[in-house]
């Protein structure tokens, strides 16, 4: 009979991959192409705004659930043997794979604390001087959404390889 602990882990990593890449792929994918065929840059930009206000939180939560549980599912695999030994195909997909999500992680910081807020502020700026909103400030965001988006698929790949090693 399987670890009660570690069943839990794995389905929390489960879900939380499901949240934080499927929530990218449709932010990246469907929601965002198809408002910028509907929207105005003005009306485009503060729906980005508020989707990303309720999406933030729960991408940071699913960050720091697959974390946990993914260090708990490392360290429970009998093809582990030890930090950064990388003498098997599944350590260096690991490794690979730890690589990328910190690539991930690297890119979600520069968005939630970087990136929005200057984006935020040089909205606030352009409607008191009058100005319609940046189109480039927009498709900046996209492509930060979609660029952490194929990381995550790139985690998925790598995450089959270890599977299968």
């Amino acid at each position: 009979m399987p670890n009660p602990l570690l069943t839990l882990s794995y389905t929390l990593h489960m879900l939380a991959t499901v949240v934080l890449v499927g929530g990218l792929f449709v932010l990246s994918v469907l929601w965002l192409p198809a408002a910028g065929r509907a929207l105005s840059p003005a009306d485009q930009a503060a729906l980005l705004r508020a989707t990303l206000r309720r999406f933030q939180p729960l991408a940071w939560l699913s960050i720091a659930v697959l974390t946990a549980t993914g260090l708990t599912q490392m360290a429970a695999s009998p093809a582990y043997v030890g930090f950064l030994v990388l003498e098997n195909r599944w350590s260096v997909a690991m490794f690979a794979k730890h690589l990328a999500f910190g690539a991930m992680v690297a890119l979600a910081i520069y968005q939630t604390w970087v990136l929005a807020p200057a984006l935020e502020r040089r909205t606030l700026r352009r409607a008191a001087q009058g100005e319609a909103e940046d189109a480039s400030a927009l498709a900046t965001q996209r492509r930060m959404l979609r660029l952490n988006f194929w990381i995550g698929l790139i985690i998925l790949l790598l995450t089959a390889v270890a599977r299968t090693a």
